[in-house]
């Protein structure tokens, strides 16, 4: 496959990754248990929680296989523009909502948790647009050093062995 093909099958399927994404938010954030419990919702559940975000990070792995865009700024460029648009969702997702609810139904607005009240842990929200953007400037730099596939291959075992005593950090 030449590198300036499209690969239309790729971007739907990592559209489709995205919307239920963001469904499931939509969904567990937004929505009275009775919705979260019923077909609906336990299909956008499935679908929008454990396949979504390794599909399409697996499908982001691929796409900048066959990017045009080979070269460092260009890779780190768009990585920092995944994370500042991940920052952009978190704000549209947890800060604007809770700002409108305080605003225009004050009533309302005692009764949200005080972890998704808080606007600033709302803003900063690591989620996987976060995540992508960070994955993307790693690869960018990956293929700029050409690092060998070994050397990568030990810094991934390492990296799984010791992750999971950092989680929390």
């Amino acid at each position: 496959m030449s590198q300036q093909e499209r690969v239309y099958a790729v971007d739907l399927a990592r559209g489709l990754a995205v919307a239920f994404m963001i469904w499931v938010h939509v969904l567990l954030t937004y929505s009275t248990p009775e919705v979260v419990n019923s077909i609906f919702g336990i299909i956008i559940a499935f679908l929008g929680s454990p396949p979504a975000a390794p599909v399409f990070m697996t499908l982001m792995g691929l796409s900048f296989y066959y990017s045009r865009n080979k070269d460092l700024k260009s890779g780190i460029r768009r990585g920092l523009q995944i994370i500042l648009f991940g920052y952009l969702l978190n704000f549209f997702r947890g800060v604007l909502p809770v700002y409108m609810t305080g605003l225009l139904a004050p009533s309302k607005a005692a009764g949200i948790p005080a972890a998704v009240a808080d606007y600033m842990d709302a803003f900063l929200e690591l989620d996987i647009l976060q995540f992508a953007g960070l994955a993307f400037i790693v690869m960018s730099l990956i293929r700029y050093w050409k690092v060998n596939k070994y050397v990568l291959l030990f810094l991934a075992l390492v990296i799984a062995v010791i992750s999971p005593y950092m989680w929390g950090f």
